[in-house]
């Protein structure tokens, strides 16, 4: 993926581990640092904040776990992309399914000032510094049904 701040996340896509008819679904995997895992918890923050928000009914990705190490997918890259990756923390990572939304921008219009209230004091709740003020990063999907809220890694400082 072209843009996503410091984690560069990638686009892949995989066959979801144990389903009877193969389903090739793209996926964004989050490839972090070892420092962003072992100072920041970035991967444990991810899975704790999605599951948060499904918790109050706000629209996030489906998360899951893969691992971009696994030997057939490492086949599957280019060398550059492999050198990059070997840069990155070892082990299973976080990733959620992609989803068919458009970045939150101020060309969109106008929402409604409830769900704006809820991403608010979601935000609150789990300390996030990552949406909007002066990073200017809305960190937030719209599709028809509403917000999708991504990317929680740098939240929840207190872990």
């Amino acid at each position: 993926m072209q843009s996503g701040g410091s984690t560069k996340p990638w686009r892949v896509v995989a066959i979801p581990d144990g389903v009877d008819v193969p389903d090739e679904t793209p996926y964004v995997v989050k490839v972090f640092s070892d420092k962003n895992v072992q100072q920041g918890n970035s991967i444990g923050k991810e899975f704790i904040c999605n599951f948060l928000a499904g918790e109050f009914d706000l629209g996030v990705p489906e998360a899951c776990i893969i691992d971009p190490y696994n030997e057939d997918f490492c086949h599957t890259l280019d060398y550059s992309v492999r050198d990059v990756l070997s840069k990155k923390h070892k082990g299973v990572t976080y990733c959620s399914k992609l989803s068919n939304a458009i970045l939150v921008n101020g060309h969109l219009g106008s929402f409604n000032i409830h769900d704006c209230a809820a991403v608010f004091a979601f935000d609150c709740l789990i300390l996030n510094v990552d949406r909007g003020g002066h990073h200017d990063k809305p960190n937030l999907l719209v599709d028809d049904d509403g917000f999708i809220l991504i990317d929680h890694e740098l939240t929840l400082h207190i872990i």
